[in-house]
């Protein structure tokens, strides 16, 4: 689809993602210039190719074409959508800080070329229908020359008719007079055979040599009238096609000279400008960094000496806790040790009671 002005007005971009970007995304930035181009070099393509048959139908109608100065300097001067760069993407890390921003002037300047070249294009259909109203005239001017050279052949035929006749019209008097006036000759028009009955054959070829010679010096003389407004016309249209060509030809060069003068000053700005973001931004990434590692550091050996504090402080409780302990299961043991023995002779000691008093109570076998 043909890319309009409305299009370019309206054409809008997204903002880029990312801390510390601006701007606009550059890869739809960089399609819809290139949209641009195609459009460009379309236009030209379809300009050279209606001058390429502007020039045809001028050599096929024999008129001398351009002198071989307009011919060089349409042959060298540069076309002027073929003559538009196209941008390259940044790659690496510039890709993510430069971006190709086109202004609200080069999109008016690309707007305005555009139309130029539109217009450009509606002269030059002008022009074409005036050079085809022009052979249209000539075609005209040709029908009627055909048309003339039919009625000439006509009066040849009628004079030949009566060429043949004449040994059998009636004779003449020493006059020239006709004997017979009555006497018409057969197949002759009504005004041939009016004149063959009052001057005989040699008015009859009087006549259609003059009506010959009259048809003969009106087709002439419109026709050479015709062919020579035809020629000035043509040559008039093509005069100031040219003209205006050559007048929007240099037009487009100096505005394409303005846009890639606007275009690569505004592209070194916004290098010079990513560049020191760039650096800035390195900068501060680098100190924020830097005290990054050094808090980290310090916070780190901060709380290792804590921890090692921590834990020399938990072992100092353990190993206090644990001889606490110690003290306490030897208490339990010698406690133990104490209870065992004084229950062993608590046992004994009733053990050998028991044992006296069961010697007691057994009688004796004496008694």
């Amino acid at each position: 689809m043909a890319l309009t002005p409305e299009d370019v007005v309206k054409k809008e971009f997204t903002k880029p993602k990312g801390f510390g970007r601006s701007g606009y995304d550059e890869i739809q930035v960089d399609d819809f210039l290139d949209e641009i181009v195609v459009e460009l070099r379309r236009l030209n393509a379809e300009n050279e190719d209606l001058t390429g048959k502007l020039e045809d139908c001028r050599r096929s109608k024999g008129v001398p074409g351009r002198s071989e100065a307009d011919t060089e300097k349409a042959a060298g001067a540069p076309s002027a959508a073929a003559a538009v760069p196209a941008l390259t993407p940044v790659n690496g890390d510039d890709a993510d800080k430069t971006q190709a921003v086109p202004s609200m002037k080069d999109v008016e300047a690309a707007k305005a070329a555009k139309t130029e070249l539109e217009r450009t294009q509606g002269e030059l259909k002008t022009a074409q229908g005036q050079l085809k109203s022009t052979q249209d005239q000539l075609k005209t001017a040709q029908e009627q020359l055909t048309r003339t050279k039919a009625e000439l052949d006509q009066a040849q035929t009628a004079l030949a008719a009566a060429k043949k006749e004449q040994p059998t019209a009636a004779p003449a008097s020493p006059n020239g007079t006709p004997v017979d006036q009555n006497t018409k000759t057969a197949g002759q028009p009504n005004d041939v055979a009016a004149v063959a009955s009052t001057e005989g054959a040699a008015g009859v070829i009087a006549l259609a040599q003059r009506v010959h010679d009259e048809h003969v010096r009106e087709g002439e003389t419109k026709r050479d009238k015709l062919i020579s407004e035809a020629q000035a016309h043509h040559e008039k249209v093509i005069r100031e096609a040219n003209a205006k060509r050559d007048e929007l030809v240099g037009s487009a060069h100096l505005k394409h000279d303005e846009l890639i003068s606007a275009a690569q000053s505004r592209h070194d700005e916004l290098i010079s400008t990513a560049q020191s973001r760039h650096d800035e931004l390195l900068s501060t990434g680098q100190s924020k960094h830097d005290e990054l590692v050094r808090t980290g550091t310090e916070k780190s050996e901060k709380m290792v000496r804590e921890a090692e504090e921590r834990k020399n402080t938990i072992l100092g409780e353990l190993n206090t806790e644990r001889e606490k302990v110690s003290g306490h299961i030897e208490q339990l043991r010698s406690f133990e040790g104490d209870y065992r023995t004084k229950l062993r002779g608590y046992i004994e000691d009733h053990l050998t009671r028991l044992d006296q008093t069961a010697t007691d109570d057994k009688p004796n076998p004496k008694e």
